[in-house]
């Protein structure tokens, strides 16, 4: 997971927690600072890591 969102938002991640929720089953939530020094919030889909969210912004 780490591996992915670092080479997706071109950073290193801070933080990160395994959430789960009934509707949209679980999910990682990480904290990424970018090489800029930008910190993003990124939500992946735990089971096929795809981006969910990236900063409260729905990814489709």
């Amino acid at each position: 997971m780490y591996k992915v969102a670092e080479q997706q938002l071109n950073g290193e991640v801070i933080d990160a927690k395994l959430v789960g929720t009934t509707a949209d089953g679980w999910s990682y939530d990480l904290r990424v600072i970018t090489r800029d020094g930008h910190v993003r919030q990124a939500r992946y889909d735990a089971s096929t890591l795809a981006l969910r969210s990236l900063d409260g912004q729905p990814i489709e």
